[in-house]
C-alpha cells in the first residue's frame, strides 16, 4: 500500500513538473514575421514562388473560394499551395504545380513551429501530391494528399518540436508539388508560427538593496 501512494506521489510530482517546465517563466518570443499573410499578398517577409501563380498567397478576391471550401483560417489571407489543373479552360497550367514559402528567421532555445493546415481535394486526385516543411533542409513535416483524410473538414493545427535546433538564425521552408494533369488538390496553410521563451536576466525579481 505504501509503495502504491509513493508511487502515486512520485508520477504527480512529474506531472507538475512537466507542466512547469512547459510553461514560459520569461518572455514568449515570436520569430516569424507576418505568419498570417495579411501583409504578404505583394511582397512582405516570406519569399514566395509559385509555377503557375506567381506566389502561393491569395485573398478570395484573387483566387476565389473553391465553392466556399477555401479559406483563410485568420484574417483575410492564407497559402494556398496547389489548386492548378490542366483543362480545356486552362489550357496553358504547367505541371507540376511547385509552390514555396520561405523565411529566415532568428530563434532561441527549445522553438517550437506550429501552422494551421486544411487539404482539398476531390474523388479524383494524385495521392502523392504533397506539403513538404523543411528547417535547414531537414524535413520536420511532410504529408501527401493521400494521407490528408484528417485535415479535409476544416484546418487542423500542425506542432512540431524545434529543440533540437541550436537558437540562431535558420530557415524555415513551406514546399508543395502538385499533379495539374489529374484534379487539383490543394494545401491551405495559415497562422505560422515558431515560439522561444526567453528567460529573464540575471537579478531579476529581486528587491531593492539587495
Amino acid at each position: 500500500m505504501k509503495k502504491t501512494l509513493l508511487f502515486g506521489l512520485i508520477l504527480a510530482l512529474m506531472f507538475v513538473s512537466s507542466l512547469a517546465h512547459a510553461e514560459c517563466a520569461g518572455t514568449e518570443v515570436e520569430a516569424v514575421s507576418d505568419g498570417s499573410f495579411e501583409a504578404s499578398a505583394s511582397g512582405g517577409p516570406w519569399a514566395a514562388s509559385s509555377t503557375n501563380y506567381g506566389t502561393p498567397v491569395c485573398d478570395v478576391e484573387n483566387c476565389g473560394n473553391a465553392g466556399g471550401a477555401a479559406a483563410a483560417h485568420t484574417g483575410n489571407l492564407w497559402a494556398w499551395f496547389g489548386g492548378a489543373v490542366i483543362s480545356d479552360e486552362t489550357p496553358n497550367v504547367q505541371n507540376p504545380e511547385v509552390g514555396t514559402l520561405s523565411q529566415t528567421i532568428d530563434i532561441g532555445e527549445g522553438s517550437t513551429l506550429s501552422f494551421w493546415l486544411k487539404a482539398l481535394y476531390g474523388e479524383t486526385f494524385t495521392a502523392a501530391d504533397n506539403l513538404v516543411v523543411t528547417f535547414d533542409g531537414d524535413t520536420v513535416f511532410s504529408i501527401t494528399i493521400g494521407e490528408a483524410s484528417a485535415y479535409a473538414a476544416d484546418y487542423v493545427e500542425v506542432t512540431v518540436d524545434l529543440s533540437t535546433y541550436a537558437a540562431g538564425t535558420h530557415t524555415l521552408l513551406f514546399t508543395s508539388t502538385q499533379d495539374t494533369s489529374t484534379a487539383a488538390t490543394s494545401f491551405l496553410v495559415d497562422d505560422v508560427s515558431v515560439k522561444y521563451c526567453e528567460e529573464g536576466g540575471e537579478g531579476e525579481g529581486e528587491g531593492e538593496g539587495e
